[in-house]
């Protein structure tokens, strides 16, 4: 009795089925598009069409971002644009981030760009912890808290928007000219990223009363330094000041412009914040 029920036993174990392995929803698209090069024995997605992909990525998230806002305009919330502007982008870059985990290939070239590349990245990061951190605290309900994660969240959107421009980047040929552009872009690009990233700290800083914006005369205040780097920012190729019949930059130009002015709404409410408080 004992050898039958202990072979039942075994019996029953080796029957339990493994559970299936499913593919997570983030890589389906990359293993879809990995399926169809491989079937028709390609090694990449030709540039022309990734050109066209890329622009109409640019555009779609853009309209993505406007459609959810337009629902939270005279809804009274205080914060909500920013927060799913965030909320939005932060999940985009971090499917991103997953699909590289995971083999995908960025076309990023090697040496000074990628390296560049990679500090920029770096600091969109910190932003963004020191956003999610913010958000946190900002559901105390105090006013200036609330002005802090407004204003964290929404220049972390900022960054976000353009690092995609460097995540996603164009192919020129063999113009010269186009590729000193694009090197300037790039440039201006990194340039644009490390210099928010100042602002936030900076502007962290004076929310939480470890300097005032006024302490240091040689260093400039904080306000009017993300102050003018927007403005540079929109006059900027970058702002889609100069697009020309780029129809990548111009699509994610059109992105760039959203969360810039999210941003300066951001601003506004730090301003207002730090007034009140100075005054009272």
């Amino acid at each position: 009795n004992v050898k039958k029920v202990s072979k039942k036993s075994k019996k029953k174990k080796s029957k339990v089925p493994t559970p299936p392995r499913v593919d997570p929803d983030k890589l389906k698209a990359g293993l879809r598009i990995k399926e169809l090069l491989s079937t028709n024995e390609m090694s990449s997605i030709p540039a022309a069409s990734r050109a066209i992909m890329t622009a109409r990525f640019y555009s779609l998230l853009s309209d993505y971002i406007s459609a959810k806002n337009a629902h939270t305009r005279g809804s009274g919330v205080k914060g909500g644009r920013s927060q799913l502007t965030y909320q939005t982008l932060a999940e985009v870059c971090g499917t991103i981030l997953h699909l590289e985990e995971s083999g995908a290939k960025p076309y990023i070239g090697e040496g000074a760009s990628a390296d560049a590349t990679k500090t920029s990245m770096d600091l969109v990061s910190k932003a963004r912890e020191i956003a999610d951190a913010s958000s946190i605290d900002g559901l105390t309900g105090d006013q200036k808290l609330r002005a802090k994660t407004d204003f964290t969240s929404s220049c972390a959107s900022l960054m976000m928007a353009l690092s995609l421009q460097l995540m996603c980047r164009r192919d020129t040929g063999e113009n010269e000219s186009d590729d000193d552009d694009e090197d300037n872009d790039d440039e201006a690009l990194h340039d644009f990223v490390s210099d928010l990233f100042d602002c936030i700290v900076g502007l962290c800083a004076v929310f939480d009363g470890s300097i005032s914006s006024e302490d240091d005369e040689e260093k400039e205040n904080p306000l009017s330094a993300i102050s003018g780097l927007i403005v540079n920012i929109l006059s900027s190729p970058v702002g889609g000041e100069i697009s020309g019949k780029d129809q990548i930059q111009a699509s994610a130009s059109k992105l760039t412009r959203e969360t810039v002015k999210l941003a300066w709404s951001g601003v506004l409410s730090a301003m207002s914040s730090i007034c009140t408080s100075a005054s009272s």
